[in-house]
């Protein structure tokens, strides 16, 4: 499986090489569709022996867990009764729709759509659309929605961020992101939420629990399972590990240069905001790493349409197409040897 993920990086990456940026035109539209194809096979007929998380969903599928959200349900009753039972469709199914949603997305919001792909398929793709794929699903729905939030159009946003919740739940914390302003950016500002938040995670604030108080039942099923889920792990979230400063110091850089990135992309100044509350909510909920994960992976997804913007600010672009690439392999080098998403060959 690793060597399949290297070559769809690699292909891409020389894509990339070739054609930086690409136009909205039908020939660009056809390549993704061939490109998601491809990309959604690998996903959806996936090794389960070296994947995490497989054997979960497969109990889910057979009903060893009924507090799951409503579409995974309408998902396994329609393989169960029109696929023949084969739970392996459950992943195809699943990989298609996430894969479909975030190509569209790329397309949408940015023209270094081939520099976008890489960095998913680096980081956060062996989380999500291997792993988590419920979280896949939702943060294709989530990226899909930055354009309509950024046009203030708020019936679309609203109603994307809704078929998110509906494939998992976190996804409803997106709905506060309608009160961002996306025209700017107030640089001290969002420096000062992070510094605040270093000081909350220092000091073992725990934010998590007020989650309880929310009159929704489902809500407070879920606060609760987290807060179980806490207790059978000894690890917090550290503040000052070298994949999380490596990101937030990158984030920083663009936040500097985001005059220069916005003549190219108007979307950074919201896609910056996006990447600080990942940071900012992995800080405030500390104290449960379980939450502040699930927050934190959520909301940095917005980095497939963020970090391939530092091509921008290189001058030559042969240097710049380097940097993103080795930005790539360090991405992919961590997901699999420290959080081990793809384990090898026993």
């Amino acid at each position: 499986m690793i060597v399949g993920l290297i070559a769809m990086i690699a292909g891409v990456a020389l894509c990339a090489l070739v054609r930086p940026e690409l136009p909205r035109t039908a020939e660009t539209r056809w390549g993704l569709v061939i490109l998601g194809i491809v990309i959604a096979l690998y996903a959806g007929f996936r090794d389960g022996d070296r994947v995490n998380d497989y054997v979960i969903y497969v109990d889910m599928y057979e009903g060893g867990l009924t507090l799951v959200e409503p579409t995974f349900t309408l998902i396994a009753l329609f393989v169960r009764h029109c696929l023949g039972d084969n739970v392996l469709f459950l992943f195809v199914i699943y990989a298609a729709i996430a894969v479909t949603l975030k190509l569209v997305a790329i397309e949408r919001i940015t023209p270094l759509m081939f520099f976008a792909v890489m960095i998913w398929l680096a980081d956060t793709f062996p989380l999500h659309e291997l792993t988590q794929i419920r979280t896949g699903v939702a943060t294709g729905f989530f990226l899909l929605s930055i354009k309509p939030l950024y046009e203030r159009k708020g019936v679309k946003f609203f109603l994307l961020i809704l078929c998110a919740t509906l494939f998992h739940v976190s996804s409803m914390l997106a709905f506060f992101l309608w009160f961002l302003s996306p025209g700017r950016i107030n640089k001290p500002m969002w420096i000062a939420f992070i510094v605040v938040g270093y000081g909350l995670a220092m000091a073992q604030f725990d934010l998590f629990r007020l989650a309880l108080y929310i009159p929704v039942s489902y809500v407070q099923e879920k606060v609760a399972m987290y807060l179980e889920l806490q207790k059978g792990m000894s690890e917090t979230v550290n503040p000052f590990g070298v994949g999380f400063l490596g990101k937030m110091v990158l984030t920083l850089f663009l936040l500097w240069r985001v005059e220069q990135i916005a003549f190219h992309n108007k979307y950074v100044y919201l896609l910056l905001k996006i990447m600080f509350i990942a940071f900012i909510s992995l800080l405030l909920f500390s104290t449960n790493l379980a939450a502040g994960l699930r927050f934190h992976e959520f909301f940095r997804t917005a980095e497939i349409l963020l970090f391939p913007l530092l091509y921008y600010t290189v001058r030559q672009k042969t240097v710049a197409w380097a940097t993103l690439v080795l930005l790539a392999g360090l991405l992919l080098f961590v997901q699999i040897t420290r959080y081990e998403l793809i384990m090898p060959l026993q």
